[in-house]
């Protein structure tokens, strides 16, 4: 079994990818605990979400489930990448000093998912003569 995080430090490309996205809603003067974070990651467009499409990392880790997601936030936490700051009863993640600048690196790497989300229809209404 392969670990994200080995005793010797090295960090998988998907903790990598959620590092970013601590990184870029920084840069963005913004702060997300692990939900929000997850639902960009994922590309899950709400009203939190929205104003935020436009991001690298927004839609990144499509495949990626809610619970991996916070195993590995909480190995990054507990390995010193990110820290928990707790306001307004939840605890949102920053990133840390041993963080920093691995987001920042991978960061400029990664190329923006410009791709628009196409809702196909599922429910037509009948007209004459369609049937």
């Amino acid at each position: 079994m392969c670990y994200p995080l080995t005793m010797k430090k090295t960090i998988s490309q998907t903790a990598k990818k959620l590092l970013c996205s601590v990184y870029e809603l920084s840069r963005h003067r913004k702060i997300a605990n692990m939900d929000g974070l997850i639902k960009i990651l994922q590309g899950k467009i709400d009203e939190e979400t929205l104003p935020l499409r436009k991001l690298k990392t927004f839609g990144l880790l499509i495949s990626l489930k809610g619970k991996r997601a916070k195993m590995l936030f909480h190995q990054l936490v507990r390995n010193g990448y990110l820290d928990q700051k707790y306001i307004e009863g939840d605890y949102f993640l920053t990133l840390t000093k041993l963080g920093n600048p691995i987001a920042r690196e991978f960061f400029e790497k990664i190329t923006p998912n410009n791709k628009e989300k196409i809702k196909k229809k599922t429910i037509l209404a009948i007209r004459k003569g369609d049937v």
